[in-house]
This record gives structure tokens, C-alpha cells and sequence, in this order.
């Protein structure tokens, strides 16, 4: 994607690598609600000024986000990757994809446990 760092210019931020990501954190016992507040902590910051939204990405890891240690580790570490503020906006809606993937999955899950459990 153009204007992009190079540390995003050649991620592909939808289909498998969120998928791996989600995984993960979900391995990590990350909950989609908190990855649903993770996205809404994160959508003012694309107003902000980059270094100020990176500043905010490692206050919020430490302190609304820092448990469990995977989601604090998510967000501190992306913190330092943006070099851009299209870097900041296009990992803002990543975050956001992540967690709408989230609830989809976790939905689906739910409703494949009750029709697996009616089944009796």
C-alpha cells in the first residue's frame, strides 16, 4: 500500500495473517470483548498526532489493556512500529477488522456448540 512504512507496506492486514493473529491472542485467552474495547480505545487516536497516539497505544497497554499480557504485548509493540499516520489509521481499521472477525467467530462458535449440544 502506498505511503505506507516499511514495516506495514507489505503485510497483508486481512484474510491470513489476522487470522494467525486472532489465534493467537485468542490461545492467549484474549476475549473478543476485549478486543472490541481495544478497537474503540484506539479509534480517536487517528486524530491525534502520531508520536502522541504512539505514546497513548503504550499508556493504554499498561494500563486498561495490560492483562492478559499478549494484548499489552499487541499494542506496545505495533506502538513502535508505526512510522506514518497512515500507518496509525491503517492499523486502527485492523484493529477494528480484528475485533468485528472476533465477534463473527466467537458467534459462530456459540451457535456450532448449541447445534453439536441439541444433537443430545
Amino acid at each position: 500500500m502506498k505511503g505506507l512504512s516499511a514495516a506495514l507496506a507489505h503485510r497483508e492486514f486481512d484474510g491470513e495473517d489476522m487470522l494467525l493473529a486472532l489465534k493467537e491472542l485468542k490461545a492467549a485467552r484474549v476475549q473478543q470483548k476485549q478486543m472490541t474495547q481495544c478497537a474503540l480505545a484506539l479509534r480517536p487516536l487517528t486524530r491525534w498526532a502520531l508520536e502522541d497516539a504512539r505514546r497513548e497505544m503504550v499508556r493504554l497497554s499498561k494500563t486498561q489493556f495490560a492483562g492478559p499480557a499478549e494484548l499489552a504485548l499487541f499494542l506496545s509493540g505495533w506502538a513502535q512500529k508505526l512510522k506514518t499516520e497512515k500507518d496509525l489509521k491503517v492499523f486502527c481499521r485492523h484493529v477494528e477488522r480484528m475485533a468485528l472477525t472476533a465477534g463473527l467467530l466467537s458467534a459462530l462458535r456459540r451457535a456450532s456448540q448449541r447445534l453439536v449440544g441439541s444433537r443430545g
